[in-house]
Parts: structure tokens; C-alpha cells; sequence
């Protein structure tokens, strides 16, 4: 099953509970954290592999995906922004992280475990 498959039923944020190595069998289970690119929408998805693979020229990826130039701007802002507004919530999270190390609410050690996680 591909990705954009399970995009297709899902009904929210996808959240990623188990990997695994074809090759190994090793396995580990979460939940692990998603890239934000994860949480994009099967369509913002597709533009953006669309961009890649037109080495960012607005008009080929418009044409490809047989919309306007303006609306693939808009729908380049709305990625933009949805992007922007997740790495704002990472840095608010690292921000808490060091506050509680520097209120002695956790541990440096803690704190950096907690890092590492995000």
C-alpha cells in the first residue's frame, strides 16, 4: 500500500506508531513524531513533488498540473504557511523544554532526551 493511499482513509494527521527494516526485520514502535511534510494533504503533496521534479519552475508545475499560475501560488502560500506555523510549534516546544531545564523543573539529561525527540 502506498502512502497517498492511506492518506485517501485517514481522517486526520497521519501519526506514524511502528517501523520497520525489510531487510533486518528490526522493528520499533512509537509514536514517532512526523516530518511536517507528513502532514500535508495528498494534493499539497503532489505539488510539491511536482515542484522537485521541475526544478522549481512555477509555470511547468502549473501547466503540469493543468491549474493556473495564480492558483498555484496561492496553494504554494498555503503549504508556506502551514510549514511556517509548524516550525513555530517546534520552537515553542524547544523554548518550554529549556525553560523547564533552567526552572529546574527537569534535568539537563531529561531536557536533552526531550530535544532529541522533537
Amino acid at each position: 500500500m502506498k502512502l497517498t493511499d492511506v492518506y485517501k482513509l485517514l481522517k486526520g494527521p497521519l501519526q506514524i506508531e511502528k517501523v520497520g527494516c525489510l531487510t533486518t526485520g528490526f522493528k520499533v514502535e512509537g509514536p514517532f513524531q512526523t516530518p511536517a511534510l507528513f502532514q500535508l494533504h495528498e494534493d499539497q503533496l503532489l505539488l510539491v513533488e511536482k515542484l522537485a521534479l521541475h526544478g522549481g519552475n512555477l509555470k511547468n508545475v502549473a501547466a503540469d498540473l493543468d491549474i493556473s499560475y495564480p492558483t498555484l501560488r496561492n496553494r504554494l502560500k498555503e503549504i508556506s504557511e502551514f510549514l511556517a506555523r509548524h516550525s513555530d510549534e517546534k520552537m515553542r516546544g524547544r523554548l518550554k523544554i529549556l525553560k523547564d531545564i533552567e526552572d529546574g523543573t527537569i534535568t539537563p539529561d531529561e531536557g536533552a532526551e526531550l530535544l532529541e525527540g522533537l
